[in-house]
């Protein structure tokens, strides 16, 4: 009795959270990455990228994740057994 047992939405930013909303995931690279053009290991090398490097996710399709250099604005896929969760930066 007495406590409120409904939760705030998943997507309100917190107070550490510089973003207007909390939607925005980011990932880093394990390792030195190819940078794709589609979401197939046939797919033509847009870049190397290197291991350490934080990428802005845009979206997953199977084993794959589109994502955007924000250095850059370029956008390409990566293999997601090379990226790894991260605070966005």
């Amino acid at each position: 009795a007495g406590v409120d047992l409904r939760q705030e939405p998943l997507d309100v930013a917190g107070p550490a959270d510089g973003m207007p909303s909390g939607k925005e995931e980011w990932v880093a690279l394990s390792s030195y990455a190819n940078v794709r053009s589609a979401p197939s290991s046939n797919a033509e090398t847009i870049k190397v990228a290197e291991k350490g490097t934080k990428l802005r996710v845009a979206s997953r399709r199977g084993n794959w994740v589109q994502v955007t250099d924000p250095s850059t604005s370029e956008t390409g896929w990566v293999y997601s057994r090379y990226v790894e969760e991260t605070p966005s930066p």
